[in-house]
């Protein structure tokens, strides 16, 4: 993927007039990169506050497969990331649950909300916004912009507060969710979980609440299409 750079021309300094934007699924890349290896020597750990994008983006790319092995190693040994991040649902079991395995063994916490925008939140000071970009490639604005960064860290609290810890939902979600897309009440899949039906009763909100689900049934019958998708690719 081609990755070239933009700043705005003409204009004043202020917000925006610092920006950078890069194009291409590797300018996102090369932002993280540049604000990770521009850090002082002996700082502290990079503090990110991350936001995946309910898009199907996430979830459908093997992202440890697809790192560069030499910069994951020296990120993981180093110890140089920290932070927290939301991921889109539906990744639990997918490529992509090992690109979480590998953030959450550095201490990265991470918990699953149905979000439809993508940003990163740098040391509460950057943040990396998501954009459309020329000729229809995807743009990656890097802006300083304190307003901007603000708002974003204020969302990014809301939807943590809303956002289920990823490993509740490793604790039998897939075979929560194959039992309500069955069409079974709570007490039923309580029953065959051998869980009570409060707890059963709980996770179905929790789950609801972090994929967008409008209702049980909703949940059910969405776990059920991502297994037919994932059954005929």
């Amino acid at each position: 993927m081609r990755s070239t750079e933009q700043r705005p021309a003409g204009g004043s300094p202020g917000c925006g007039w610092n920006d950078r934007l890069l194009f291409g699924d590797d300018g996102y890349w090369t932002h993280w990169w540049n604000m990770m290896h521009d850090r002082p020597e002996g700082a502290s750990p990079l503090a990110m506050d991350v936001v995946v994008a309910d898009d199907g983006w996430f979830p459908s790319r093997d992202w440890v497969g697809e790192f560069d092995r030499e910069i994951v190693d020296y990120v993981v040994t180093n110890r140089l990331m920290t932070g927290r991040a939301i991921v889109a649902p539906g990744g639990l079991d997918t490529p992509a649950g090992d690109v979480v395995q590998l953030v959450r063994s550095l201490g990265i916490e991470v918990r699953i909300f149905s979000s439809p925008t993508h940003y990163v939140v740098y040391d509460n000071e950057a943040a990396v916004l998501r954009e459309a970009g020329s000729d229809g490639l995807e743009g990656h604005r890097l802006t300083r912009c304190g307003s901007t960064v603000g708002a974003l860290r204020r969302l990014f609290s809301l939807q943590w507060s809303m956002g289920m810890p990823w490993h509740e939902a490793e604790k039998g979600s897939p075979d929560l969710l194959q039992l309500l897309g069955e069409g079974l009440t709570d007490a039923q899949v309580a029953r065959a979980m051998n869980v009570s039906v409060r707890t059963v009763s709980r996770r179905v909100t929790e789950l609801m609440r972090a994929s967008g689900a409008r209702s049980r049934f909703e949940l059910g019958m969405r776990f059920a299409r991502a297994e037919l998708a994932r059954a005929t690719d």
